[in-house]
């Protein structure tokens, strides 16, 4: 069994902390869909703050994705 070492400790503590950064950028995005009363991210009327959260939401899964396969399972 191979023990992790300090690197691969650190990332994963990271990676939890950006997916508890997700799941509060995914509920920022709902609380602006409900309040803006528009769930169309295609529309013109789409609000911009749910679209800046949720281009870092989805910069932030991509940065995951990356550090996943580094550590490996």
């Amino acid at each position: 069994m191979k023990h992790a070492s300090f690197e691969e400790l650190q990332t994963f503590r990271l990676i939890v902390d950006m997916r508890r950064v997700v799941d509060i950028l995914n509920g920022d995005i709902a609380d602006e869909e409900t309040r803006c009363g528009v769930l169309d991210r295609t529309g013109p009327e789409y609000p911009m703050r749910a679209r800046a959260l949720i281009a870092r939401r989805d910069n932030l899964e991509s940065t995951i994705a990356s550090l996943e396969k580094r550590v490996g399972p």
